[in-house]
């Protein structure tokens, strides 16, 4: 029995797009009421004021979208987004067109947003800072699957494979030392990318291989991770 199907704006679904996609010919606030059409007028008014609160814009609701900041626009795109309470929140690369100082601001901005209206968010995005700096769950996609689905913490400290450790460390494989040992690389192993000695020592197995060959990298700044050819 094929499954039901909806109508797009009956899916509770909402887009942020990556080039914001706002409406050039109206308001700021009347982009945010779009999806309200179905509300009555006190009620579309008065979503509209609570939302241009929550993004910091109370007083910009009659400017029109060239008048506003790239900053500023993508702040009415995720307004719009989160006007019909939508039960996830999907964006597109949303800051990939601002400034970096502005993109680190802004990233916050949106995560303390989406979590004062407790909606569910999937982000995608290639930069993985921005990642980091949003998401509670993480997914490492390398040549169309996911390598690994985790919380920040695990993928920095335990990652599941060679690519998330090259990925997420960005320069675990600059620096390596090789430990020939039966029960993998000490704790004590020094790094050259940070003072003092690596700690924490996790191993992840490499398929396909039978040796039993350490590779020892370091993590910048925090613990030592490694791969194991076994």
């Amino acid at each position: 029995m094929p499954a039901p199907t909806f109508r797009p704006e009956r899916r509770r679904i909402g887009m942020v797009f990556q080039d914001y996609a706002l409406f050039p010919h109206l308001t700021v606030a009347d982009n945010i009421a779009f999806g309200l059409r179905g509300e009555s007028a006190g009620v579309r008014q008065a979503r509209v004021g609570e939302l241009l609160s929550l993004v910091g814009l109370s007083s910009q609701g009659k400017k029109y979208p060239h008048e506003m900041s790239g900053g500023q626009q993508q702040r009415v795109a995720l307004a719009r987004a989160l006007a019909p309470r939508p039960s996830l929140l999907l964006l597109d690369e949303p800051f990939s067109n601002l400034d970096v100082d502005l993109r680190e601001r802004l990233s916050y901005e949106v995560r303390d947003i989406i979590k004062a209206t407790d909606t569910t968010a999937i982000l995608v995005t290639h930069d993985q800072h921005e990642a980091f700096a949003v998401a509670d769950e993480i997914g490492i996609m390398h040549e169309g699957r996911i390598q690994q689905w985790d919380t920040p913490y695990n993928l920095y400290h335990e990652p599941t494979n060679r690519f998330v450790a090259d990925f997420i460390g960005q320069g675990v494989s600059s620096s390596k030392a090789t430990c020939w040992t039966s029960a993998g690389c000490r704790s004590s192993l020094a790094c050259s990318t940070a003072p003092g000695p690596c700690s924490a020592v996790r191993a992840a197995r490499v398929a396909g291989s039978t040796a039993r060959k350490w590779t020892c990298g370091c993590v910048p700044t925090t613990s030592c991770m490694t791969t194991a050819a076994r």
